[in-house]
């Protein structure tokens, strides 16, 4: 006994327009909000690298004032010695 050819996909008359108005409305509005989302996404992005790029002095400024600040405390060190050496009895 020979199979019944299956058929392709086909909507039938028997599908309310309803239906398809649903479906067709809830696609548009799931692309309406992609494209929300991805614009979001974008101007978060530009406010980080406007940021970044603002910032990107002051970490310069940073390591400078670092590098300033551990020379001071290298000279703190060697006073404080000078005076403990100069402190101690001599016998």
């Amino acid at each position: 006994m020979a199979e019944p050819k299956p058929e392709a996909w086909h909507v039938e008359r028997k599908v309310p327009v309803a239906v398809l108005v649903t479906l067709l409305a809830g696609f548009i509005v799931q692309t309406m909000t992609f494209v929300w989302w991805a614009s979001n996404q974008s101007a978060r992005v530009d406010h980080l690298e406007k940021a970044q790029l603002a910032a990107a002095p002051q970490a310069e400024r940073v390591i400078r004032l670092e590098a300033k600040v551990d020379g001071l405390h290298q000279s703190m060190v060697e006073i404080k010695d000078i005076l403990r050496q100069r402190q101690q009895p001599t016998r």
